[in-house]
């Protein structure tokens, strides 16, 4: 997705992932609701 600049799961952990992007140019918000979109069970945590 435009906008995320990084994104990675731990190799024994892969229901979690970390995503990098510049807040300037999007929300977190954002990246959940077009990570959905994608059909995964996404949630927000750590803000």
């Amino acid at each position: 997705m435009d906008g995320i600049y990084s994104a990675c799961m731990h190799e024994r952990a892969h229901h979690l992932m970390l995503a990098g992007f510049n807040p300037e140019d999007m929300c977190p918000e954002r990246v959940l609701r077009e990570t959905q979109a994608q059909g995964m069970p996404a949630k927000l945590i750590g803000l």
